[in-house]
């Protein structure tokens, strides 16, 4: 008799693990897995542009797999289980644990960028220099200043936090190979921090360890701020107002960052001027004004007592709350154009009439293609 009771038990604990899932699925089109940033697959029809859909199997377990009931709470699940228990991150993203559990992010051109399997030959160093040139006389021409903005990532001001399990091969990368390169054969202006971000990381988080691995702190931001600023004043008899940490609100706030439901607090300076002046003006935005508050900005600022106009082709390193609200408080006009239109900059500098140019490059989001492009565009132009 207990048994029976035990199977019967068994049988209807089976049942609801099998049904209630099902009942709960997902039947919302269009919705995305926040923690895994992608979206979820759709319900798969049987008969696709008239045809009988011949993946339609697989597509329904595919369906299954991302949509079934309770299926976030497994997920987070799962990978804290993974983390708390084996000190490993959910394979399905580039999330690293380092030595002492620091939060790294690691795609494979990140990968060969630190073992520095991806060097360049003195032939593509050559092209790349004459590029850069190129786009710089082309510019200068027009009366317009160039400055090349390298920013690092966090392998090369934090290797300690790297994953110890990678080797690294020689102590030259393909960014200082671009760099070094740039400031001995060509005469544009290159500016590159990533001196004094080793100095200031001795007293300050300029990385951090459990915050945004892709990008540097607001800190690291402020470093690269005041040396950038330091290369275009010195060329302009210091005409521009630099911001001091004093006209900061600068507070420690819980920056860690969020993987798979796994929150680990890291508390992380906050800079917030404190009276800002520059105006966010997206209506200026003529040439790429779908793109207003998405990678694209336009700032005006009449308090200034210049009447400079500053074109910056830059990614998210230079975003919104990180760079470019900083720059605004120094110019009449700063605009930011995501580097995605690197190649469009011709066009850009017809568009904007800027007297001061910023192209800045991430380590991981190498441009120099993009750039022999504009090259090649600049010496049709000129023939």
């Amino acid at each position: 008799m207990g048994k029976r009771v035990a199977d019967i038990l068994f049988g209807i604990l089976c049942t609801f693990m099998i049904c209630v899932p099902l009942l709960c699925s997902n039947n919302k089109e269009n919705l995305t897995a926040t923690d895994e940033n992608r979206f979820l697959a759709g319900f798969p029809q049987i008969v696709d542009g008239g045809d009988v859909n011949e993946k339609f199997l697989t597509e329904v377990d595919a369906w299954l797999d991302d949509n079934i009931g309770f299926r976030t709470i497994l997920v987070k699940l799962n990978a804290r289980i993974m983390y708390h228990c084996f000190g490993r991150l959910p394979e399905s993203s580039y999330m690293y644990l380092g030595p002492e559990n620091e939060l790294n992010y690691i795609t494979p051109e990140i990968l060969k960028d630190y073992q520095h399997l991806n060097l360049k030959s003195e032939e593509e160093l050559n092209t790349i220099a004459d590029s850069y040139q190129t786009v710089s006389d082309y510019l200068k021409e027009k009366g317009i200043q160039y400055y090349y903005f390298q920013c690092w990532d966090k392998h090369s001001i934090c290797p300690e936090q790297f994953p110890k399990t990678v080797n690294q091969y020689g102590t030259t990368s393909k960014t200082d190979q671009i760099v070094s390169d740039l400031q001995e054969n060509t005469d544009i202006n290159v500016v590159s921090p990533k001196q004094s971000l080793l100095n200031a990381k001795e007293n300050y988080d300029v990385y951090s360890i459990w915050g945004d691995p892709a990008h540097w702190t607001r800190r690291g931001a402020y470093v690269g701020y005041c040396e950038l600023m330091d290369a275009i004043n010195s060329n302009n008899d210091y005409l521009y107002r630099v911001l001091k940490e004093e006209d900061y609100t600068i507070m420690l706030t819980d920056q860690g960052y969020s993987v798979s439901g796994i929150h680990k607090v890291d508390m992380l300076e906050n800079f917030a001027i404190t009276h800002p002046t520059a105006e966010v003006t997206n209506e200026k935005l003529t040439l790429y004004s779908e793109l207003a508050d998405h990678g694209c900005y336009y700032y005006t600022n009449p308090s200034v007592d210049n009447t400079t106009r500053v074109l910056i082709i830059g990614d998210s390193y230079f975003g919104k709350g990180l760079m470019v609200d900083q720059l605004a408080e120094s110019f009449h006009e700063t605009i930011l154009i995501t580097a995605t239109y690197t190649r469009n900059l011709v066009e850009l500098v017809e568009a904007y009439q800027p007297d001061i140019v910023i192209n800045e490059n991430a380590e991981r989001c190498e441009r120099t293609g993009e750039m022999y492009v504009v090259a090649q565009q600049i010496k049709q132009l000129g023939q």
